[in-house]
């Protein structure tokens, strides 16, 4: 038992490593295995990004609590602002808004510089609609919807050598961690889940679809895990 605890701490710094450019607090480096990949890194991606949530939620939570509803939400908007635009030095985010911005029509508005700003605004003016409307834990949610996009379209590319162990083991324990992740979600908020996961499923299979055709390389597999962030805080800021 212990040996497997040692091991699945190893694979969720192991993730850190390869999702959060800010690196691991002090002694937690010393987890990140030596040998490129274990078969509990898939498993450990969502995971990851379910704790950050969980951690996030949970510390604007106590903050509203010896302060107030909008204290709260502003702690929570703020430290979810900065995990999520950070955590791959802003490149996500970058590439999403440009994308946007190069679909809008050339006229005297500079897209470039506005749809960046406004969509940073966006982000944060939804993360406290969120903390307000009482679902901080949907968070947890996004961020292991996000990182789970990451795990499947990893594990399922073609690289030689693989980013990851893509065996059927650790597929399977994807998998598993992701059942895991959503029933503990679904008991949290019944709701919020079945929609998050209606939405993952269609944006995945629109990503899935266009690997199929063309290949995907690491900067697009990290622009599918930013745009899935994206659209689920939209789905979650919005609807529910």
């Amino acid at each position: 038992m212990k040996n497997f605890f040692e091991k699945f701490l190893g694979a969720l710094a192991a993730a850190w490593e390869k999702l959060i450019d800010f690196p691991l607090p002090g002694k937690l480096q010393n987890l990140v295995p030596s040998e490129k990949s274990t078969e509990f890194e898939l498993a450990s991606f969502p995971l990851l990004g379910w704790l950050a949530g969980a951690v996030i939620s949970g510390c604007a939570v106590l903050v509203s609590w010896i302060f107030n509803t909008y204290v709260g939400a502003f702690i929570f908007a703020l430290l979810a602002w900065l995990f999520m635009t950070l955590r791959d030095s802003g490149r996500g985010d970058g590439a999403v808004t440009v994308l946007v911005a190069s679909r809008l029509p050339e006229d005297s508005i500079p897209w470039r510089i506005v749809v960046p700003v406004a969509a940073e605004i966006l982000k944060f003016a939804l993360l406290m609609m969120i903390f307000c409307r009482g679902n901080a834990m949907i968070l947890a949610v996004i961020l292991g919807g996000a990182f789970a996009m990451e795990a499947i379209l990893a594990a399922d590319a073609e690289f030689d050598p693989p980013l990851l162990d893509n065996s059927s083991e650790a597929k399977n324990k994807l998998w598993i961690m992701l059942g895991v992740l959503g029933g503990i979600s679904f008991i949290i908020d019944h709701f919020t889940t079945v929609v998050a996961t209606l939405v993952f499923i269609v944006t995945w299979r629109q990503f899935a679809i266009r690997a199929e055709k063309n290949g995907l390389n690491v900067g697009q597999i990290s622009f599918a895990g930013s745009v899935m962030s994206w659209i689920l805080l939209i789905s979650m800021g919005i609807v529910i």
